[in-house]
């Protein structure tokens, strides 16, 4: 039993050893990590405008990976509602959309600095609004190797005091379903009741248009089942809200 230990632990050296010998002489070391280059608050501004710039871009095109690579790959649950996001809005009938970096100072703001960037996403429902709607996001900035990406798109200090209230679509996976005249929003729970309630929702709006015979006939609705946003824009409670536009 000695003697096969004490072979066993020769062995066990020739192979340390060995692969000792070939890290040595074969291997390349690993290189070296190659810091982010030094930028100016000039060229962090340039390089701000031109992620929001392909962030457009790839709206435009619908070009998914293309904007998910402006993302910090790290930012795990930033990435995951912008998957949704993404999705969402190339899943609806848009007419305009524009992502535009705005310019605008903050004395105030101790967490202001170039890598915090105030962006206008404007966006037209296409055949449901007469005009564009826009709402102010905060882009931040982290600085990777080959250059910024996006790790958030949301500020809740500026949320808070420009009164945000979040649409479907910023917040859970929405179903659209649309003709000439409806464009309905559904998420995951209500979606296979959908058939239903266009159905529904057509009965009710011929209804309304026998009444009103120069109304458009056009409307836009929601059938989510997170509604505290959706109450906070009407005076009354849901269950007392026959109809509500704006």
């Amino acid at each position: 039993m000695r003697s096969g230990a004490r072979h066993g632990v020769a062995i066990a050296l020739i192979l340390v050893l060995s692969a000792t010998g070939c890290s040595l002489l074969g291997d390349d070391p690993a290189p070296a990590a190659r810091a982010p280059e030094v930028m100016t608050e000039s060229q962090l501004r340039e390089a701000t405008e031109s992620v929001v710039a392909e962030r457009e871009a790839a709206l435009l095109s619908g070009d998914r990976d293309a904007f998910l690579s402006t993302i910090d790959e790290d930012a795990l649950q930033f990435v995951a509602t912008q998957e949704r996001w993404f999705d969402n809005i190339s899943s609806m009938p848009i007419s305009h959309l524009s992502l535009t970096v705005v310019d605008e100072d903050h004395p105030d703001d101790k967490e202001a600095s170039p890598l915090r960037v105030p962006v206008d996403f404007t966006m037209r429902l296409a055949g449901f609004e007469d005009t564009s709607v826009t709402q102010r996001l905060v882009y931040t900035f982290t600085r990777g190797v080959d250059g910024l990406v996006l790790a958030a798109d949301r500020d809740a200090r500026a949320d808070e005091r420009g009164d945000w209230l979040p649409e479907p679509w910023d917040i859970t996976q929405v179903v659209v379903r649309h003709s000439d005249a409806m464009l309905v929003f559904f998420d995951e729970d209500t979606s296979p009741y959908a058939d239903a309630v266009m159905k529904d929702l057509e009965a009710s709006r011929r209804s309304v248009m026998a009444a009103l015979p120069d109304w458009s006939g056009k409307l836009v609705a929601y059938d989510i089942s997170d509604l505290s946003n959706i109450e906070k824009r009407s005076p009354m409670s849901l269950a007392e809200t026959g109809g509500v536009a704006y």
